[in-house]
């Protein structure tokens, strides 16, 4: 069986690298995000690049990664943000590969990026604006008609079934 390609796309925990990972090794294809991108084009991880002065900025690494992502052989898994810029946007809706749009219930996500836990009231409303930016990354994907699966990471067996028939189908 040939596996196709697809670019995998979610709000912070929704399993986007998991799944991806897991499809390319069931498919036995290559496996890309943002954090490889960052290394092969600036030779630091995106967290590197956040806590250091890098010569790039985060919303540059992020969209010249992710642009780099799109012309990755394989699954590859787009950060969560690249799915506010409008840059990204456009060259993944001119991208003929399927996009596969992961979604959880907020409760769910924020668990899974750490946000369920008691924070300082200094910090503010994480809680609310994580709520707000997975709302919107979720509504600009939306737009692209992706393949829609929910809640991967609770049945990645059934979800990787499900996102290679639906691929296969397209």
């Amino acid at each position: 069986m040939t596996c196709p390609s697809a670019v995998l796309v979610g709000a912070a925990g929704s399993g986007t690298s998991e799944i991806g990972e897991q499809l390319a090794q069931h498919c036995q294809v290559a496996f890309a995000d943002i954090d490889l991108a960052c290394s092969k084009l600036y030779r630091q991880s995106l967290e590197d690049i956040v806590i250091t002065e890098a010569p790039v900025t985060v919303e540059e690494a992020i969209e010249t990664g992710s642009k780099w992502l799109l012309q990755q052989p394989g699954f590859v898994a787009l950060p969560p943000s690249a799915g506010c810029n409008d840059a990204v946007l456009a060259a993944l809706q001119a991208k003929s590969t399927p996009v596969v749009l992961l979604t959880a219930p907020l409760d769910e996500l924020a668990r899974r990026a750490g946000l369920n836990v008691p924070r300082p009231v200094g910090l503010g409303q994480i809680r609310a604006l994580f709520a707000q930016m997975a709302k919107e990354v979720e509504q600009n994907y939306r737009r692209l008609d992706p393949i829609i699966i929910t809640e991967a990471l609770n049945r990645p067996e059934q979800a990787i079934d499900e996102i290679l028939t639906a691929i296969a189908l397209q």
